[in-house]
């Protein structure tokens, strides 16, 4: 399998609302590995990990389905891949 590795960047109402839980939870159901966590700014971040069609179902899905967050803008950048194992959620920065 050919795997990619992407930055995102998702802003609006995405903290205060479970959003990092969500975002981990959708990436271990598609069997991704990377991480997320919140930034000062209000915005959460994160690199996602996997197959080019499961990174544009998670990014799709971490901008359209969460209930209670409001997504304004999703930046997202290719980075190289890593080797590692799961999905985890770090600390604010």
């Amino acid at each position: 399998m050919n795997l990619e590795r992407v930055y995102f960047r998702v802003r609006g109402k995405v903290q205060g609302v479970g959003f990092r839980w969500f975002v981990r939870d959708t990436a271990r159901e598609l069997l991704l590995t990377g991480w997320t966590r919140n930034v000062l700014d209000g915005s959460v971040e994160g690199e996602i990990q996997g197959s080019r069609d499961k990174i544009t179902l998670f990014l799709k899905d971490i901008k359209i389905k969460h209930s209670w967050a409001d997504v304004s803008s999703l930046e997202t950048e290719a980075r190289q891949t890593l080797s590692e194992k799961e999905f985890t959620i770090r600390l604010t920065v």
